[in-house]
């Protein structure tokens, strides 16, 4: 389960911001280096580790109605030949455990403001001029289904008073909603997704 800082919830629901993602590709059995990547414009420095900025395609998550666990592809885009040569040395970098760190440029000075997804390479496409990886989760590579979370957009999903609500006051009962979170002075661990719009989304989490 997730724990997100005050300051990294805040500039989710900002309806301006944008995020960064950066991506940690490392572990692999023909892979000794870890590699750092920004899909952004330029360099990234975030936890005192520089991340290089590429031609990163990110392809969102689409529902899968088969309960199976969540599938991402990746492209590289504009890679040249020794790239290529690289990657055909390295069996296309498949297995390699891929995070996906999520991070906001008003937020690169503190080191606690990111949430990770990790992934594994099942597959590597390549031609001469772009490089598209499938990412899976290390559940899916051993078969393994595992069931839905749901993504609410105004509705709190934590227990009144667990520890992910945090809340500690007097108050005995709590109708789950952002509105009543706030008159708690508890808005910052609201369990809700004010930013995924009036939809709800369903992810699987592995």
């Amino acid at each position: 389960m997730r724990t997100l800082t005050a300051a990294y919830i805040s500039e989710k629901n900002k309806l301006t911001n944008r995020p960064i993602r950066l991506y940690i590709v490392q572990d692999g059995p023909l892979l000794t280096e870890i590699l750092r990547y920004a899909e952004y414009g330029e360099n990234v420095t975030f936890g005192g580790q520089t991340y290089y900025a590429a031609p990163i395609k990110y392809e969102s998550v689409s529902e899968n109605m088969a309960a199976e666990v969540d599938q991402v592809n990746i492209s590289f885009g504009n890679v040249d030949q020794s790239f290529v040569h690289y990657l055909e040395q390295h069996d296309g970098l498949r297995t390699c455990k891929v995070t996906i760190r999520t991070v906001y440029a008003d937020l690169l000075a503190d080191s606690t403001a990111f949430t990770d997804d990790i992934f594994y390479i099942s597959s590597a496409v390549m031609s001469q001029t772009s490089a598209i990886f499938v990412l899976k989760s290390k559940m899916d590579l051993l078969s393994i289904e595992l069931p839905l979370r749901r993504f609410y957009r105004e509705v709190c999903q934590w227990k009144f008073k667990s520890t992910e609500c945090g809340y500690a006051g007097a108050e005995t009962d709590c109708n789950h909603t952002s509105t009543r979170c706030k008159a708690l002075s508890n808005l910052a661990r609201f369990g809700g997704f004010p930013g995924t719009g009036a939809a709800i989304w369903r992810v699987y989490v592995g």
